[in-house]
């Protein structure tokens, strides 16, 4: 969600053999059901059956596809419009993948 005015939501993907069920929330799949060797469709994805333990912060990482940052930060700095921000160094000396910048006032 881009803009911070969009409301969180679940939009289901199906072909008729396949099923997803994916938010507009950091491309959350919260559901993925595939047909077994009978035909049956099974959901085959560890998460959660609404968008608010997410939203909540529960289990932020279930699902996720699409982090704040989908890579590294080296040395845990960036530089923004001329201001230095330093990150926690979860994977020192770095910052790895979809930290929270909650707390930055960009």
């Amino acid at each position: 969600m881009a803009d911070p005015n969009q409301k969180a939501d679940i939009f289901e993907l199906d072909n008729g053999t396949t099923r997803v069920l994916v938010t507009n929330y950091g491309c959350t799949i919260t559901s993925l059901s595939v047909p077994d060797k009978d035909g049956k469709l099974a959901d085959v994805v560890l998460g959660f059956d609404s968008l608010e333990p997410y939203l909540n912060g529960a289990a932020p990482y279930f699902g996720c596809i699409v982090g704040r940052v989908a890579n590294r930060i080296k040395d845990g700095k960036f530089t923004l419009n001329g201001v230095e921000y330093s990150l926690p160094l979860n994977k020192p000396p770095n910052s790895l993948h979809g930290m929270d910048f909650s707390y930055l006032s960009l």
